[in-house]
């Protein structure tokens, strides 16, 4: 994993936006600079590695936007904004294939990421969000628990006053044909690599980074709400295919 690069901090933000305006840059104009910059607050988030076989596991859960994160970037007092989300993911699939698919992203073995939200017609006992932003009772149950599929998921969360926002249908791809449509595209392994390969995605209102196996995360920067959940999971579709996760990282950077 790539040493992680410097992020200003609301507090950077907040000095450099009071020095403009000091030097009678009109606020909107500060504001402007400060976003052509790309000078914005942002919060990590770490998953842990995993691997699996024919099946689906979550590698990293969190809250995008807690109450937390939100009083640390400026509380009420600024209106935030989500302006892009950094993967840095690092890898592979099981190393080979009877396909004569190697090389290429027309694979079965992928990451994807969905977005969970609390359901308001809801009233049993809910899933708490910790201090760190971690969901404890999701959490146990994923150390227990190997997904055979996007629906295993969405049933253990809707019981505990969840739900899944579903993607659009142009935000679909191969593998994820006759899912549910609960989860985003996000990076495919390329097929029969033998070393873990590091790829790096970006969403952002404005621009999108990856490569050919990336996902484009259409409408998904625009769905996220404040208290949201986000869950990026393994998936290996068939038997003989593995997603072997080594390590991922998530960027979250927001206009202040």
């Amino acid at each position: 994993m790539e040493p992680t690069p410097w992020s200003p901090s609301y507090t950077d933000v907040r000095a450099t936006r009071i020095m403009l305006e000091g030097f009678k840059v009109p606020t909107e104009l500060v504001l402007d600079i400060l976003d052509r910059a790309r000078y914005w607050p942002s919060q990590i988030l770490i998953g842990r590695s995993t691997r699996v076989e024919s099946k689906a596991n979550v590698c990293l859960y969190g809250s995008v936007w807690s109450e937390n994160i939100f009083q640390g970037l400026g509380g009420e007092e600024e209106n935030l904004k989500l302006r892009e989300i950094e993967f840095d993911i690092l890898s592979r699939d099981q190393g080979w294939t009877s396909q004569g698919t190697e090389g290429t992203y027309n694979t079965s073995s992928w990451l994807e990421i969905s977005i969970m939200r609390r359901r308001p017609d809801y009233s049993g006992p809910s899933i708490a969000v910790s201090a760190n932003d971690i969901i404890p009772i999701v959490e146990a149950d994923i150390e227990k628990i190997a997904f055979w599929n996007s629906g295993d998921l969405r049933h253990l969360i809707e019981h505990r006053g969840w739900a899944f926002i579903s993607r659009p249908s142009s935000a679909q791809r191969y593998p994820q044909e006759g899912d549910e449509s609960i989860a985003w595209y996000l990076q495919g392994n390329k097929v029969a690599t033998e070393a873990s390969e590091l790829s790096k995605v970006v969403w952002a209102m404005d621009k999108w980074v990856g490569i050919e196996g990336s996902g484009k995360g259409e409408g998904f920067l625009e769905e996220l709400k404040k208290g949201d959940l986000v869950l990026i999971w393994a998936r290996a579709k068939f038997p003989g295919w593995v997603c072997d996760v080594k390590s991922i990282r998530m960027t979250i950077r927001f206009g202040v």
